[in-house]
This record gives C-alpha cells, structure tokens and sequence, in this order.
C-alpha cells in the first residue's frame, strides 16, 4: 500500500517536471528578411565565447543554457554588432531586414526592449545627441545591463 503511493508520488513528479518550462535556458529566435543563407557570430561579452549560428531562410534559432544574465553580441556579416541581453529562461525574438540592420528590433524581456527602443530611437541621431540620450537611459535605469552596456 505504501509502496504505491510512493509509485504513484513519483509518476505525477516525474510527469509535472518534464511538462514544465526550462528557466536555465535561454532561446533566441531570428528572422531577417532579404537574407537566404548565411551565417551569424553571437559573441559572449563576458567570457569571449563565440558561436556561429547557421541562419536558412532568413531564420536561426540560438539556445544557451544559463545561469545568470549575460550580454551577447550578434556580429553581421558586415562587421556590424547588436547586443542581445539574455537571461536564464528568457526567450527573446529578433526581427530585421538584412538591408536595414539598423533597424532590428530585438524583444522579448524587458532589457531588449529597452535596448531596442534606444537604438530606434538615435538612428538618425548625432553623436553628442546620442550621448545625452544614452545619459537619459543610464539615469532612468541604472539596475539595467543595458546602461552598464551603453556606459
């Protein structure tokens, strides 16, 4: 009699575990339009770690087990860089046109949007003017990896 509900305990367990949600894992899924095959760099900020992530289509998927917030940078075939924030379990969604990389947006998690707002918003900017929304951002949301990554 025992030995059953301790059978029957460990099956709903194991059954309730399997069903739920990874929070060490971090997803990043991506599309671009105007862009086939290629492929992508996600450098680790942190550790200088780099991946290279197979993009089909216009799309790729990056997951990375985690087990605290870190700064990634997705490097373009152009050199250029966007700064992805993940955080364990976060699952973030990047969307651009391989033509106008400028205006990706990355969202998903509050940091992202914030990051993605800021880059939307000093496209056009001049330097100084970006400097002092930069400012602006660091001043409102010191607690954030983003102002740490703009400072």
């Amino acid at each position: 009699m025992y030995r059953s509900k301790y059978i029957l305990f460990f099956l709903i367990l194991l059954v309730a575990s399997s069903c739920s949600k990874q929070n060490d894992r971090f997803k990043l899924e991506a599309q671009f339009k105007n862009l086939n095959q290629g492929e992508f760099y996600i450098y680790d900020i942190n550790t200088g770690k780099k991946d290279t992530v197979a993009v089909n289509d216009g799309h790729f998927t990056y997951e990375r087990q985690l087990t605290d917030t870190i700064t990634l940078s997705v490097i373009f075939p152009n050199y250029s860089e966007i700064p992805i924030f993940a955080t364990p379990g976060g699952e973030v969604t990047m969307e651009g046109d391989a033509s106008h990389l400028r205006d990706t947006e990355i969202k998903g998690t509050p940091d992202n949007d914030l990051m993605t707002a800021f880059r939307l918003k000093t496209n056009e900017m001049t330097p100084p003017e970006t400097e002092a929304e930069a400012g602006k951002v660091i001043n409102e949301h010191p607690e954030s990896p983003v102002s740490l990554y703009l400072l």
